[in-house]
């Protein structure tokens, strides 16, 4: 169950400001009175909740989202990647985070099959950007659920000089646990998911 409780919050907000608003409570999570009050005994409905206290793989929690995204190479002479024949790879990808960390995931993309041409350096080590309709994802490998879905305000791929890149906060995600990354790009008409063992994990400490 997912509920916008974005308004909820404000006023909470508000109140801790002197601005009006209501106290910080907390939630109270119950079925809508046509469901609960009903004359018919023989129908039942059945929602199961969990507390921060559960033995199961679902914890309550409060996801907040904002957009950071920032599109800025400045002076780098790398192009957009134009082709949907590409390969992108994580290239800082430890493979493994503490919990509490904020890390900056660049990705190392370049078509599948360089256009040849007379240079020196390899075609190869060529890096480029992805186009600004890039997004990232990343799913829970034990539940198979995203924990950060696809969304085209809060999880669009920025850029700087260096290379196309987004921003992870480690602490938002449960601890031992294994993730996985995904990267979403339209591109050449096409829409592209690629996953290609982008796999991480965080561990406490």
């Amino acid at each position: 169950m997912n509920v916008d409780v974005t308004n909820t919050v404000l006023t909470w907000y508000s109140a801790s400001n002197s601005l009006g608003g209501f106290n910080n409570d907390g939630f109270i999570i119950k079925q809508s009175d046509s469901d609960e009050f009903v004359a018919d005994r023989n129908y039942v409905t059945t929602v199961k909740y969990f507390s921060i206290d559960t033995h199961t793989i679902y914890p309550p929690e409060l996801e907040f989202r904002w957009r950071d995204y920032v599109y800025n190479t400045g002076s780098s002479s790398n192009t957009i990647i134009n082709t949907s024949r590409m390969m992108a790879t994580l290239d800082n990808n430890a493979g493994t985070y503490r919990r509490g960390s904020i890390e900056k995931i660049r990705i190392n993309s370049r078509p599948q099959y360089p256009t040849r041409v007379f240079q020196t350096a390899s075609i190869y080590t060529t890096n480029y950007y992805l186009p600004t309709a890039s997004y990232y994802a990343v799913k829970d490998l034990d539940t198979n659920e995203f924990v950060i879905d696809f969304d085209t305000n809060y999880t669009q791929i920025s850029a700087d000089s260096e290379s196309s890149y987004f921003t992870l906060y480690m602490n938002g995600l449960e601890p031992e646990r294994y993730y996985q990354i995904l990267i979403k790009v339209n591109i050449d008409g096409e829409t592209l998911i690629l996953d290609d063992n982008y796999y991480f994990k965080v561990i406490n400490g």
